[in-house]
């Protein structure tokens, strides 16, 4: 699972990292979701692929 998801990570393949996720979650980063918007508590397969999103937009 773990070289599924470095391998998906390294190709950027959004698909390929979320399908690795449940449906349900309980995925939280702390910080300030003002200054960072990837960080904050993610409870869906939906809301990581969001998040992943706002990590790929910012950081190219």
């Amino acid at each position: 699972m773990a070289d599924r998801f470095s391998e998906a990570l390294a190709h950027r393949d959004l698909e390929a990292i979320t399908s690795l996720f449940a449906a349900r979650v309980d995925w939280d980063i702390p910080g300030n979701v003002a200054l960072a918007p990837w960080l904050g508590r993610r409870q869906t397969r939906d809301d990581v692929r969001a998040g992943f999103r706002l990590v790929s937009r910012i950081c190219g």
